[in-house]
């Protein structure tokens, strides 16, 4: 029998903690978990079809050696829910700028942006938290800010 969504999320919070492998981006505990409870119907869905049980398939040893390592493969095997993750990580640790309602706007946008366009042109925090966290060259992104930043690449291109 399958977890319900409510269970499964309970589970999620209080068992699947993550830490990243080493030479990767940066993840937490609440962030992979947080990306993690957002799957959690799709997951139970596959595994439904492929009759794998999922209260075990982190355990399982199919993604990771450990349920933290098989979580944070599974993340990352996603590109925005890995983007989300990392950004959503890295804007909690930027304590120099608080957290702004149009924040979760950006984090959403731009976690669909950078590992799917060629080239973002965003504010410039956000471009340097996607370089800094090396979301711009796992994706082969260019990230700039402003206007200049489009004009050099186009000079560039030709």
């Amino acid at each position: 029998m399958l977890c319900s969504p409510s269970v499964a999320r309970r589970r999620a919070w209080k068992t699947l903690p993550v830490a990243p492998a080493s030479g990767s981006a940066p993840s937490t505990v609440g962030s992979a978990a947080r990306t993690l409870n957002s799957l959690l119907d799709e997951i139970n869905e596959i595994c439904e079809e492929l009759d794998i049980d999922p209260r075990g398939f982190f355990f399982s040893g199919l993604l990771g050696a450990t349920p933290p390592q098989s979580v944070h493969a599974f993340i990352a095997g996603l590109p925005s829910a890995f983007a989300w993750a990392t950004l959503r990580h890295c804007k909690h640790r930027d304590l120099t700028h608080p957290w702004e309602q149009h924040d979760w706007t950006d984090i959403s946008a731009l976690s669909v942006a950078v590992p799917y366009c060629d080239v973002v042109i965003t504010e410039r925090r956000w471009a340097h938290m996607i370089k800094a966290t090396r979301l711009a060259e796992r994706h082969k992104t260019e990230v700039g800010h402003w206007i200049t930043a489009l004009e050099s690449l186009f000079s560039t291109l030709s």
